[in-house]
């Protein structure tokens, strides 16, 4: 199975989350791709955004396909590591700057 590699960059809150998850959604119903979420370009992502991403994560496992977040720096990570999710989720090591 081939792997499609979606960018998110800035901000990913309560206000933009629901954008993030109507691209993610189109994406993942389009194509029987895995999909790797780089977030190379990620400066925040709160709880709804989180939320976008384990939704999608469990939709793409529920039809045997893989999910995994790449890039994940700074706050981001942080979020991440707080919640515990780094048991859960498939989160790359950040690239070397």
């Amino acid at each position: 199975m081939a792997r499609r590699r979606y960018p998110v960059h800035g901000e990913v809150d309560m206000a933009n989350a629901p954008i993030l998850e109507s691209k993610l959604m189109v994406l993942v119903n389009a194509t029987n791709d895995d999909l790797v979420v780089d977030c190379a370009s990620l400066e925040f992502i709160d709880s709804s955004g989180i939320h976008v991403l384990l939704s999608v994560r469990q939709l793409l496992e529920a039809h045997n396909r893989e999910f995994r977040i790449e890039n994940l720096t700074g706050t981001p990570r942080r979020a991440f590591e707080l919640l515990g999710l780094f048991d859960c989720v498939d989160i790359g090591e950040p690239e070397p700057a």
